[in-house]
């Protein structure tokens, strides 16, 4: 046990002392036209990038080596839908009112649940670590669409959506100024999650912001990020690689395509 409190105040601290390269991407790709609305993405075991927008119910496989499409999987017609996880051979993909969708990867069987939020909520992403589901709210941050002071992150539980969600990630405005020299606190709107693959660090989104922010695997933010609006004109989409790489997708916006990044995380 203090073997593992160890290793995980290193990572913790070297994830402090780490910086995104956004001046200078590893990779970019223009994805297809049905990606336009680019909304959600998760990291498959093949290597393929499984990808969701926010008007049809499919799931599209995009091969990051040929930079295409290759496969589709249909779940439902229509839907607002923000975000996408894999986790024990099933996708998990969230609506933006608190629908979440289960696909199995082999038999293609959905079945649908009704989380405890809303579309006051506007629920914009998820994730996995390899045993729950987090849940990020881009507006209202508390159950059923409450508001809250904090921005909340929530922990499901996939073998009992019964089970009440837990509040892993509760930011106050005083620990987000802490880590900022720019009050973009009334902007801040999360967008997209993933944990890092080794350090359990949770990577947040905040599109309206223009941010990536840090925080430690017991909720604590660490580290706020400003990316390039340019760049990444509506950042929605954010995962991580088996390399480690940060992966960051974009609406099209006013362009014609959506965009996809891949960065490295460099010392400083």
């Amino acid at each position: 046990m203090w073997m593992l409190r160890i290793l995980c105040l290193f990572f913790s601290v070297a994830m402090m002392t780490d910086d995104i390269a956004f001046e200078a991407p590893l990779n970019e790709w223009k994805l297809p036209k049905s990606l336009k609305e680019f909304s959600g993405m998760t990291i498959l075991p093949n290597g393929q990038i499984a990808m969701v927008q926010d008007e049809k119910g499919v799931i599209y496989f995009f091969d990051p080596d040929t930079g295409e499409v290759v496969d589709e999987l249909k779940f439902k017609k229509k839907g607002d839908f923000e975000g996408i996880t894999f986790l024990s051979g099933h996708f998990y993909v969230l609506q933006s009112d608190g629908h979440l969708f289960e696909v199995n990867a082999t038999s293609k069987q959905e079945r649908s649940y009704r989380l405890p939020f809303d579309a006051d909520n506007d629920l914009e992403g998820i994730t996995s670590d390899g045993r729950y589901l987090y849940v990020c709210p881009k507006e209202n941050s508390g159950l059923y669409g409450a508001e809250a002071n904090n921005k909340i992150i929530w922990r499901l539980d996939p073998r009992d959506f019964f089970l009440p969600p837990k509040a892993v990630i509760s930011l106050s405005k005083s620990a987000y100024l802490k880590n900022t020299n720019k009050d973009h606190w009334k902007s801040i709107g999360f967008s997209g999650i993933a944990v890092h693959p080794t350090s359990g660090m949770f990577y947040v989104l905040s599109h309206r912001s223009h941010e990536v922010m840090v925080f430690s695997p017991d909720g604590e933010i660490t580290t706020v990020w400003s990316y390039p609006k340019k760049l990444l004109p509506q950042a929605e989409a954010i995962t991580f690689d088996h390399q480690g790489h940060l992966l960051i997708g974009s609406e099209a916006g006013k362009k014609k395509h959506g965009r996809l990044y891949r960065f490295s995380i460099k010392k400083r």
